[in-house]
């Protein structure tokens, strides 16, 4: 759920976020929380100065790649699902825990992109 407010900080509505629809649109199965075990729906969620809010779901293969909703702030609808595969770095690389070297990501957004960097690494995602 999203609270929308507005210049004054008043609130101005309240938003149902489209998981469901979200999960459907990657052919993955909805499932609720579950609080008992700490599963979740959403790892992460930003948002952008153009009103968009990217949220990555939880309950994907683990093997990749992610998936993140892109939902509008002020009207709650989901625009789209990126299918995010994060970049490589030598520097990351690690036989044991990180074979290929994926990035640690840091997430932010720009106007209307998603971005991903490794800061360490001088990698960026731009979605």
């Amino acid at each position: 759920m999203v609270n929308v407010f507005d210049e004054q900080n008043r609130l101005t509505g309240t938003r149902v976020l489209p998981l469901d629809e979200a999960y459907k649109a990657i052919g993955l199965p909805i499932r609720p929380p579950d609080v008992q075990s700490g599963r979740g729906r959403v790892l992460w969620a930003t948002g952008s100065s153009a009103g968009l809010i990217y949220i990555c779901l939880s309950d994907t293969p683990g093997s990749g790649p992610g998936y993140v909703a892109v939902v509008n702030a002020m009207t709650g609808i989901l625009s789209g699902v990126i299918r995010a595969e994060l970049p490589t770095a030598t520097g990351r690389a690690n036989p044991r825990f990180n074979p290929a070297g994926v990035i640690v990501p840091t997430l932010g957004a720009a106007d209307a992109h998603l971005v991903i960097a490794d800061r360490d690494m001088q990698v960026v995602a731009v979605y």
